[in-house]
């Protein structure tokens, strides 16, 4: 693969969660790998994963590092050793730059959480499905009480102390989006968010889901444009405006667009290296093969079906390659093109509810001047007429 400049590493710190969320791909994806992993990962296997990327910074040449602490929920890891944690990557990493963030539901989230998460400078994000009555829709304890109340405490704890933290949406595509993002904006007063497609492949979709996503990510996208408000940043939207003007400066994006270099692994509690935590629900041949106590980042690289894995980002299926709205959705994830025992070379589950989306930005554009027709067609690779 190609020179790789900076790497982001999710960090499964904890393996286990206190919530019980019905969509979840890492405990309900069918991958039950976790249960084999320690529950909590050790300070042996916290060590060798600062080894490892340090003769990766080393030898490849690496400017930065991006670690995420993930779950299952992180904060279970508990105060003291998550301080611990982080304390031991600001000390021994030798990046010249280390970014920390941390993925949490924000259930567990009180004032000593919030000294910590600052004291080291960790950037938050916290899991939230919207309003009570769609978020406790999916997103309930393990004794089926809802995490509204609880999560919302957190947010205003983080916001309150000048921690702010952006939120994770997973989309229900029978629910309404424009709601969900006015509860965020308005409500909540968050200005950092994303939504995310369910992780379905083509072996369990229903295409009645592919049509409320689509009108869903619609809905968020005409509140946004009618805020009007450049300090509200969504990550989806984001994206397709950058496709939509070839990256000219009309808008911001993020580093994996500007032309870095990025590479994206998952670390397990047991130090297992695997591609992007997003493939756990699809085919096995990519996980377990490497750990960071036996094996370094190179090697990893370098495996190919390692290669294969990582390459399906920018490798978009056959029948995508003529579409004109490549240039803006990439194919789309990875995941959502999977069917077993065919492997990733078909559409994305959601192709209509994208074409549906980006046809429907596109007119909103032009329409209201924002950005020429022509830049539009010639970002898109069209023959304009």
């Amino acid at each position: 693969m190609d020179k790789v400049n900076e790497v982001e590493v999710v960090l499964k710190v904890v393996e286990r969660c206190n919530l019980d969320c019905h969509y979840c791909y890492f405990f309900y994806s069918g991958n039950e790998n976790y249960k084999k992993h320690p529950p909590l990962i050790s300070e042996t296997t916290l060590l060798e994963v600062i080894d490892y990327l340090n003769e990766a910074v080393c030898t490849m040449s690496i400017r930065k590092i991006r670690v995420d602490l993930h779950g299952g929920e992180p904060l279970m890891l508990g105060k003291k050793r998550f301080r611990g944690l982080c304390a031991s990557l600001r000390e021994k990493v030798r990046s010249e730059d280390l970014e920390i963030t941390v993925q949490t539901n924000g259930t567990l989230l009180d004032g000593e959480w919030v000294d910590v998460l600052r004291d080291h400078r960790v950037a938050v994000g916290v899991s939230l499905d919207g309003p009570k009555d769609i978020n406790d829709a999916h997103r309930a304890d393990r004794k089926g009480k809802g995490s509204y109340e609880r999560i919302v405490r957190g947010i205003e704890l983080l916001r309150t102390s000048g921690l702010a933290p952006s939120l994770l949406c997973v989309i229900d595509p029978k629910t309404d989006g424009r709601k969900v993002y006015r509860h965020f904006v308005d409500d909540l007063g968050i200005s950092g968010m994303d939504f995310l497609l369910p992780d379905k492949t083509h072996d369990n979709y229903r295409e009645e889901d592919v049509d409320g996503c689509a009108r869903y990510l619609m809905g968020v996208y005409d509140e946004w444009a009618s805020d009007n408000n450049k300090a509200i940043s969504v990550r989806f939207i984001n994206r397709a405006l950058f496709g939509f003007t070839a990256g000219d400066g009309i808008f911001d994006s993020s580093g994996a667009m500007r032309g870095v270099r990025k590479a994206i692994v998952k670390i397990a509690s047991n130090g297992d290296v695997d591609p992007s935590d997003l493939l756990h629900a699809t085919s096995g041949e990519f996980f377990g093969r490497f750990n960071c106590s036996t094996s370094t980042l190179a090697e990893f690289f370098a495996d190919e079906a390692i290669r294969s894995a990582m390459s399906l980002d920018t490798n978009a299926p056959d029948k995508c390659r003529e579409c004109c709205w490549l240039a803006v959705c990439g194919g789309g994830e990875a995941q959502n093109r999977y069917l077993s025992g065919n492997g990733f070379n078909r559409p994305s589950i959601y192709c209509s509810a994208y074409k549906s989306l980006y046809s429907h930005i596109a007119a909103h554009l032009m329409a209201s001047n924002t950005v020429r027709r022509d830049r539009i067609v010639e970002s898109l690779g069209m023959v304009s007429r």
